[in-house]
C-alpha cells in the first residue's frame, strides 16, 4: 500500500531570497473505504493495531492517517474512538 497518491516537487521563494525545493505529498484518501469503530485499550499501539486489523505493521500510517484526532499514535489513551479500515 502506497502512503501517498502522487507526489511532486516545487519551487518556492525562501525568505532569504534563495529558491528552496519541496517536495508536495497527497495522501493517499478513499471517500468510499469501509471502516469499523473499535475502542483502544491502554495496551494498543497503532502498529499492533495494524498488525491484527491490517496484516501489516508498518501500515500502521493508515490508522493514523484516518484518526486525526489521535496526537500521538504511540500513546493511545484508554477508550479512545478510532476507525480501522476493513477493506
Amino acid at each position: 500500500m502506497d502512503r501517498y497518491a502522487n507526489e511532486r516537487t516545487v519551487e518556492v521563494p525562501h525568505r532569504n531570497g534563495a529558491n528552496v525545493r519541496i517536495v508536495v505529498r497527497r495522501p493517499q484518501v478513499n471517500t468510499r473505504q469501509r471502516f469499523m469503530t473499535y475502542n483502544a485499550s491502554a495496551a494498543d499501539l497503532m502498529w499492533t493495531l495494524a498488525a491484527n486489523f491490517l496484516g501489516d505493521s508498518l501500515d500502521w500510517w493508515v490508522i493514523a492517517e484516518m484518526n486525526a484526532h489521535v496526537v500521538c499514535p504511540d500513546d493511545l489513551v484508554w477508550d479512545t474512538k478510532l476507525m480501522i479500515p476493513t477493506g
